[in-house]
């Protein structure tokens, strides 16, 4: 093997050009986040078999403005369904972001936008078929914390954070 095919292997990964300290905070983050999110996956499923059990109770075929949420709204608690669920799964995501990129602007005094990261990671809702159709899940994203560290490196022209 000649040395140009060892460089040619050589693999560059966001997650070894970080410290252990940085790698331990991204993990933690990252293992809350998917929790959150299978939770409030599962949720919203739950959620949708809900309202299709009522309706189905519910359902009066000479009425159609028949009221079948009633057991399911409260008088005395936020409005919840499906569109606040969807929209606290999206919310999760830029969560995710945000503690990220504090944690870095905090640690290596930097004044990374979150919001640049957001808009280089997450398709925009134009974009987003499943979100015009509120069909499926709001999104079947699932970010990596080393997409967002790589994605921030590469602003840095080849340098690392310290």
């Amino acid at each position: 093997m000649d040395l140009l095919e060892k460089f040619a292997r050589v693999e560059i990964r966001a997650d070894t050009r970080i410290t252990e300290a940085d790698r331990v905070f991204c993990q933690k983050h990252q293992q809350a986040y998917q929790a959150a999110l299978a939770l409030f996956r599962q949720l919203l499923t739950l959620w949708r078999d809900g309202e299709e059990q009522q309706r189905l109770a519910l359902r009066d075929p000479e009425d159609s403005n028949a009221a079948w949420s009633q057991y399911l709204t409260s008088k005395k608690f936020p409005a919840l369904g499906t569109v606040q669920i969807r929209g606290h799964i999206a919310a999760l995501h830029r969560t995710f972001i945000e503690s990220v990129t504090t944690y870095l602007n905090a640690t290596y005094h930097l004044t990374i936008d979150a919001d640049m990261v957001e808009e280089g990671l997450i398709p925009s809702k134009e974009n987003d078929q499943e979100e015009d159709n509120n069909t499926g899940d709001p999104s079947d994203l699932l970010l990596q914390y080393e997409d967002i560290i790589e994605l921030v490196l590469s602003w840095f022209n080849g340098r690392s954070f310290s």
